[in-house]
């Protein structure tokens, strides 16, 4: 990732590595998620939508221009590099859109360059599972893995992926099937550029030739053309989300009838194109990007500043209360989800050597300030507390948990302290029926936190304490 240098993508400034951990120099991100920012703008809608896409499209083209594969789309890896724009008067809804600026793509623990395809182990008990379906697991379930992947959910890692395209696990010294046919543009309508479709048929299959020469192994393109194209389903999957507030059905090919009446039919052409089954038909980062629904959503924020206010249409309409309300609870789940894996991870880790982590228990200074005295004869008090690893790890938690309950009220409840235990119960049924988690009887526990509160609703430490026995 050092060598890839755009600004729509998340900037790694170095790498360390000492005996025990890597350490990665990023560019500080201190804005809201995209979901968080779409969320608190009561303004939020299409053309906003494809303000923040594009900067999706163009981070993944750069991606794939250095035959760089993600293997992690998801909306909670689209971060804003600032808190600006947060809030826009009618005039300035008029004029712009605002979610352009500062949004970059992250998270690239899960990303492979397409010359490593054929040199990652794959000898018996060193198969490397497919990262495509370790990032679905770890957001919202194996319902959001591009479905050709997910048929190998249970093959052998990279070495079926290299089998599906007629590679043996080596690639050498095995015969070799027919490939998949090469991926050419879609057609996509009135969504993509009208230019020459025959042009630009030729111009990509010179181009794939052209990428294919660059990479140490042509053998490996192939492969690499399907991870390709399962960025870009992921890509189709948080564009439906953004536009309906829910990720596309799986197991349908036409996950655009799912689409709101509202949305525009030139994204509605997108969405389709994006999320066609077949990986052959689905457009590359930089023919999506020719898309008549970014020109037409640009004119339409491009009003004149004369104008008091701009007529309203598909593309500057707000989004419906029942769009937002599950953008909401789909934001809340992945807070959720995420927070469970850490948490897990954080229960874990006393169980690893002490060498490593330096589990001695210490002593912990604090002051604590008594209130103030008219004589003035008391200082702050010194408490020293043992601290053992089994404490860090819940106040660890604990801090995590606050941050995490934060977020999840986004766009669901006004009080930002309380949450009615109802909707959490309903959160932990949604993370629990996508699968892959590490806890242990959640429903259970909430019905016996259900039982023991006094009231109907749960702070941030209530929710701490469920983690933590959820989480043993």
């Amino acid at each position: 990732m050092l060598c890839i240098d755009s600004p729509h993508v998340c900037k790694v400034y170095d790498v360390y590595e000492d005996k025990h951990r890597v350490y990665l120099a990023l560019e500080s991100l201190a804005g809201p998620s995209l979901l968080e920012k779409a969320l608190c703008d009561p303004h939020f809608c299409e053309r906003d939508a494809a303000a923040a896409f594009k900067v999706l499209l163009q981070a993944l083209a750069a991606l794939h221009a250095k035959r760089v594969a993600h293997q992690n789309v998801h909306a909670e890896n689209l971060r804003y590099a600032y808190a600006a724009c947060a809030k826009r008067s009618s005039q300035a809804q008029a004029q712009r859109s605002c979610y352009h600026d500062g949004l970059k793509l992250l998270d690239f623990g899960l990303s492979m360059k397409a010359a490593d395809l054929l040199s990652m182990p794959q000898a018996d008990g060193e198969q490397i599972p497919l990262l495509p379906l370790v990032g679905a697991r770890a957001s919202a379930g194996l319902a959001c893995a591009p479905p050709e992947l997910a048929g190998l959910a249970g093959a052998r890692g990279y070495a079926g992926l290299l089998e599906s395209v007629g590679l043996g696990a080596r690639g050498a010294g095995r015969t070799r099937r027919a490939s998949p046919p090469a991926r050419t543009p879609s057609r996509c309508g009135s969504t993509l550029s009208q230019a020459s479709s025959g042009r630009s048929r030729r111009t990509s299959a010179c181009a794939t030739d052209a990428a294919r020469s660059r990479s140490p192994d042509p053998r490996g393109g192939a492969a690499f053309e399907l991870l390709e194209a399962a960025d870009m389903w992921s890509a189709g999957s948080i564009l439906h989300l953004l536009l309906s507030g829910t990720l596309p059905p799986s197991g349908e090919d036409h996950a655009v009838a799912r689409l709101p009446d509202t949305v525009s039919p030139v994204a509605r052409t997108l969405v389709e194109a994006l999320l066609r089954r077949d990986p052959a038909m689905r457009p590359r980062a930089e023919e999506a990007l020719s898309s008549l629904w970014f020109s037409k959503c640009e004119a339409a924020l491009q009003a004149h500043p004369s104008q008091p206010k701009a007529p309203t249409t598909a593309f500057t309409a707000p989004v419906s209360t029942a769009v937002r309300g599950r953008l909401a609870k789909h934001h809340a789940v992945l807070r959720m989800r995420k927070l469970v894996q850490v948490a897990s991870a954080v229960r874990s880790t006393p169980l690893l050597p002490d060498e490593v982590l330096g589990v001695e228990p210490h002593d912990r200074i604090t002051e604590d300030h008594l209130p103030k005295d008219p004589a003035k004869q008391f200082g702050p008090l010194v408490v020293h507390e043992h601290v053992t690893p089994e404490a860090e790890a819940r106040d660890l938690i604990l801090l995590l948990s606050r941050e995490a309950f934060r977020t999840m009220l986004v766009g669901r409840t006004s009080n930002p302290t309380k949450m009615p235990i109802n909707d959490l119960t309903e959160l932990v049924d949604a993370a629990e029926r996508a699968g892959d988690l590490p806890w242990k009887n959640p429903r259970g526990l909430m019905k016996r936190m259900a039982m023991v509160l006094q009231g109907n609703t749960i702070s941030a430490e209530h929710l701490a304490e469920f983690l933590w026995e959820a989480c043993k």
